[in-house]
């Protein structure tokens, strides 16, 4: 029985969330007029970003420790006007956290509205990118196409490297754990980022030879459990960027 009452409150959930994506988009303003088949792009995506499923991803894998504080901030304003509706007896505090969230603040899309601001189709756009729904490349076309870039009230976060304590640090939070009398290479790459401000790729100086697949496998283990940022090798550069 409370499975069942889980689906259904989520089916009604859902439905209420996705709503009528032409009405959505097409409230965006002149002269950002939609295309066809952007207006289509962003329909289709519509439904899928607003899912709870992938609600509770972008929460669980996604999302920064100081993103999810600042829905929590918001989410506390409501106060008496908060949907308790989705709220189960059973769950663990962080899911109900996540369902009133969902409930009350729109969903995925609304969520980036809150974070960042700007229109219902950029955030859907950076929603859906942060999901893995949409790569990189064809969020920035998308983008694009849609007149301009979202505004941003702070500048692009960048990692901190704390080598005394062996911390790569994201958002707020600690994304990564290095053990820095083993992880040599690791370290290394680190080091040269931290060194000079953390730019978007740096030249590896560190191996030029790239000797035994030093770069490929050096990057791999980077990688290892990272959710937020991603380290990437491109040539004789190693880059780094936001997922």
């Amino acid at each position: 029985m409370k499975a069942k009452r889980r689906q259904v409150m989520d089916d009604s959930a859902d439905k209420q969330l996705r709503g009528n994506a032409t009405a959505t988009f097409q409230s965006v303003p002149k002269p950002n007029a939609l295309s066809p088949r952007l207006l289509a792009k962003l329909q289709h995506l519509h439904p899928r970003v607003q899912m709870l499923p992938i609600a509770h991803f972008l929460w669980e894998q996604r999302l920064t420790t100081a993103e999810q504080q600042k829905l929590l901030a918001r989410l506390a304003q409501l106060s008496r006007a908060n949907d308790k509706s989705t709220i189960l007896k059973d769950a663990s505090v962080e899911e109900n956290q996540i369902r009133e969230c969902y409930a009350n603040l729109g969903g995925p899309m609304g969520w980036w509205r809150i974070m960042y601001g700007g229109s219902n189709a950029e955030a859907l756009l950076a929603a859906a990118k942060r999901a893995s729904l949409l790569d990189a490349e064809e969020h920035d076309v998308l983008l694009a196409e849609l007149g301009g870039h979202p505004q941003r009230k702070n500048p692009p976060a960048k990692p901190h490297w704390n080598r005394n304590d062996g911390e790569l640090w994201f958002g707020g939070q600690v994304v990564r754990q290095v053990d820095v009398s083993r992880a040599k290479n690791v370290v290394a790459v680190l080091d040269a980022f931290d060194a000079q401000g953390w730019p978007s790729w740096i030249n590896d100086q560190i191996c030029n030879d790239d000797v035994a697949g030093w770069r490929s496998d050096t990057i791999k283990g980077l990688n290892k459990n990272l959710q937020v940022i991603e380290f990437r090798v491109s040539g004789d550069r190693i880059c780094w960027r936001q997922r």
